[in-house]
């Protein structure tokens, strides 16, 4: 994977982004559960850019000199570098890349030959594009795609994926999920019916056929 993102231009540090701006951080006491601004505007078309995206443990997105990659969404530029390896007892020892933006999400778009085109979209935070709950509360802070309705995250990654695949009428659409886990009955009264239709009055009906079937055959 390494090898095949280095040829897009694209590296993955061993660093995490590690937010300084206030701005740009979602809790105060958590500089890796951080807001991200956008960065080309191509993918931002259609939604509401005052609303940002928001995303935890991101790796840092290092592109080459001589990349044709474009920055989807990056960090404030306070943001410092926080290495994979750091103990959390020892952050302000170990953080390097003193106040740069950083780059949480990229993207690099080629022509493979004639009407034939590559997208190669890497996202620094697995936890900012999950809607697994139990996967993201590893991390944390729960269900990150659609848990945080104040963000952008669902809208923008749904838009996102909605243009490179030039489906026009948003096919991709990911909404929160619905906590409603009624079933629709709303008394004990409706239920009383059908238990004894079916525990009750079906089985005695089938019992007296079966008698009466049982009677006739025997005098015959």
């Amino acid at each position: 994977m390494d090898s095949f993102l280095e040829e897009q231009g694209i590296k993955i540090s061993d660093n995490i982004i590690y937010e300084r701006s206030n701005d740009n951080l979602v809790t105060s006491n958590d500089n890796l559960f951080s807001i991200f601004d956008y960065g080309d505007d191509t993918f931002t078309d259609g939604i509401d850019t005052s609303t940002r995206v928001v995303m935890y443990y991101t790796r840092n997105i290092e592109l080459t000199k001589s990349s044709s990659a474009k920055v989807l969404l990056k960090s404030s530029t306070k943001a410092n570098w926080l290495p994979i390896t750091a103990n959390s007892t020892d952050v302000n020892e170990t953080i390097s890349h003193y106040g740069k933006t950083s780059n949480g999400a990229v993207i690099n778009q080629s022509e493979v030959s004639d009407g034939v085109n590559k997208n190669v979209v890497v996202i620094g935070s697995l936890a900012g594009v999950s809607g697994d709950y139990a996967l993201t509360n590893y991390y944390n802070y729960g269900d990150l795609l659609t848990g945080y309705p104040q963000y952008n995250n669902s809208k923008y990654f749904a838009n996102l994926f909605n243009l490179l695949t030039s489906n026009d009428n948003e096919d991709i659409v990911i909404t929160s999920a619905d906590n409603d886990t009624s079933l629709g009955i709303q008394s004990e009264s409706e239920t009383l019916f059908p238990e004894i239709l079916f525990r009750y009055i079906i089985p005695i009906g089938v019992l007296i056929l079966g008698i009466v079937i049982w009677a006739v055959r025997r005098k015959k």
